[in-house]
């Protein structure tokens, strides 16, 4: 036990803000599930030379509940390009009466 009594042991942790090097910028990626938040996921990945699929820059890490929102800072090159892909196991998107 720490000497000044204090049993709890949940240390807060700062939030650390992205910065990214020239000639980077920083976007922020922000994702509101409909009811069914279950059934979505996300990723985002730079797009190769060649057209195909390159490395995934972020991506939803957990399972989410429904209506929640989820944001992600990424950083960019102006020179290149990035693919985001939404999927819905449902296969209804975020659509219709169930749309956030």
């Amino acid at each position: 036990e720490p000497e000044d009594g204090n049993t709890n042991t949940t240390a807060l942790s700062p939030t650390l803000e992205l910065i990214c090097p020239p000639p980077q910028r920083k976007i922020t990626i922000q994702i509101l599930t409909d009811n069914f938040g279950a059934d979505t996921s996300w990723e985002f990945r730079k797009i190769n030379t060649d057209g195909n699929g390159g490395p995934i820059l972020a991506k939803n890490e957990r399972t989410y509940g429904s209506r929640e929102r989820d944001s992600r800072d990424v950083c960019l090159e102006d020179s290149s390009l990035y693919q985001l892909t939404v999927k819905d196991v449902y296969g209804d998107g975020l659509c219709c009466s169930y749309k956030a």
